[in-house]
């Protein structure tokens, strides 16, 4: 490859966020990836949107390229789940503090404002061991994955979301999980040299 090719390529993967990709049971509008560029997704009959339906291509830290907010997701209508927005809110299984059901499946993403951070402090927290879980990503590990009797500690994601997933099993129901989720101001610091 020529230094001009790799300069190129380089400056390309540089300034464009790339195709997000479609998602199931949703449509993408769109086909510019590059930074300043715009896309839209919707879903098809008898699904809803959860998280923002118009994603914006943004420069990040370290001079590259990244969509503002997580893709969405379609939602069956009357499926549990949803999107949490604002500074602080609070989110619990199905029913809780009665059991929640089986062969639940559920899915919310909490958003704030980008270049924001959110902190998911657990109240409550009762999952049939090894069988009942709930799988939280956006934070520094690919996904924490949360089951049985004890609370577990705070998550402090790594960008503007979170989004959890809740999964029951055929049989053997507990009270569940309660959180409070609050979004911190990231609040770069400035420092001079004397």
């Amino acid at each position: 490859m020529s230094l001009l090719s790799h300069f190129f390529l380089h400056n390309l993967f540089l300034h464009t966020c790339g195709n997000p990709g479609e998602i199931p049971k949703g449509v993408l509008h769109g086909t510019r990836f590059n930074i300043g560029d715009k896309i839209r997704y919707s879903c098809i009959s008898g699904y809803i949107l959860e998280g923002h339906a118009m994603l914006t291509c943004i420069v990040s830290p370290g001079n590259g390229a990244s969509w503002d907010f997580p893709v969405p997701f379609c939602r069956a209508e009357g499926a549990c789940g949803g999107t949490l927005r604002g500074t602080s809110g609070i989110i619990s299984s199905p029913h809780f503090p009665s059991e929640y059901e089986n062969n639940a499946d559920c899915t919310w993403t909490i958003l704030a404002e980008p270049g924001d951070t959110i902190a998911l402090v657990f109240t409550d927290f009762q999952l049939e061991e090894g069988y009942d879980f709930l799988e939280i990503s956006g934070t520094e590990a690919p996904s924490i994955w949360l089951t049985g009797m004890n609370l577990p500690s705070p998550v402090i994601s790594s960008k503007n979301w979170l989004r959890l997933h809740f999964t029951s099993d055929s049989n053997h129901r507990r009270k569940g999980f309660n959180a409070q989720f609050q979004g911190k101001k990231c609040i770069e610091v400035g420092y001079k040299s004397i």
